[in-house]
């Protein structure tokens, strides 16, 4: 008899861990893709869309982005709970956001539409009605733009200058957690960097964005593409030159 429940218990232990193995191995198989172009808001022009490490600690967040040209058009921040990973993936002829999550739950597929300039995100797929049985999804989204910052209309500029006020040559937009991103990069930092250049009649005052504040007046005309060496322009992923003024 002893042996006969042994052998039971074995038996149940081995069903446990090939299920885990197998679904272990499902998770695996589905690679993971941070960036893709696709129309994502179904106006007939594609974005580059990008998922990046979200600014929050303790709660797991992705950023979900979407740029056109240099221009960051969308931008949320996807909370997850417990636990998971985003990816873009193709199902047929659509492109979805799958939520791979680390527990013992079932995957998630998402499609994309937009509304009032923000992206709204729909359960679809063959998991969909297991989750909304749940009576909570594993994944919430939110707008992570606070205002967005237009580039100066070239009709302006010289006005802008002459009121020594700022000429906005990149477009930007501030976060809602007190930071800044130009197309699907992020910043921690707005700087305003001073200075006057050789033989110049009025200082120059560089509206820079940035994941370091040590950025020195020197590094920042260079970059502005006054040096002819690219090799001092900034990489976009730690700096950039948002606009600039002049005055006396």
């Amino acid at each position: 008899m002893k042996r006969k429940i042994s052998a039971l218990f074995a038996l149940v232990l081995f069903c446990v861990a090939a299920a885990g193995c197998a679904q272990k191995t499902a998770q695996e198989d589905t690679p993971i893709v941070t960036e893709m172009t696709f129309d994502i808001d179904g106006d007939g022009k594609e974005e580059v869309c990008s998922i990046g490490t979200g600014p929050t600690s303790g709660v797991m967040s992705f950023l979900l982005s979407a740029k056109t040209e240099n221009t960051l058009k969308y931008c949320s921040m996807l909370t997850v709970i417990p636990d998971g990973t985003p990816t873009f993936v193709k199902v047929g002829k659509e492109t979805r956001l799958r939520l791979l999550p680390l527990s013992e739950e079932k995957s998630v597929d998402f499609s994309f539409s937009a509304a009032d300039d923000e992206l709204v995100l729909t359960p679809c797929g063959e998991n969909a009605a297991y989750w909304r049985q749940r009576g909570a999804l594993p994944l919430s989204a939110r707008s992570y733009i606070k205002e967005r910052h237009a580039a100066t209309p070239s009709d302006q500029t010289q006005q802008k200058i002459k009121n020594e006020e700022y000429v906005i040559t990149t477009p930007y937009v501030e976060t809602t957690l007190s930071g800044f991103m130009v197309a699907n990069n992020p910043y921690a930092h707005r700087l305003e960097i001073t200075g006057r250049l050789s033989g110049a009649a009025k200082n120059t005052t560089y509206l820079v964005l940035a994941n370091r504040e040590d950025i020195t007046f020197d590094e920042t005309w260079r970059a502005s593409g006054l040096s002819s060496n690219t090799d001092d322009y900034f990489d976009p992923k730690d700096a950039v030159i948002v606009g600039y003024k002049l005055f006396a």
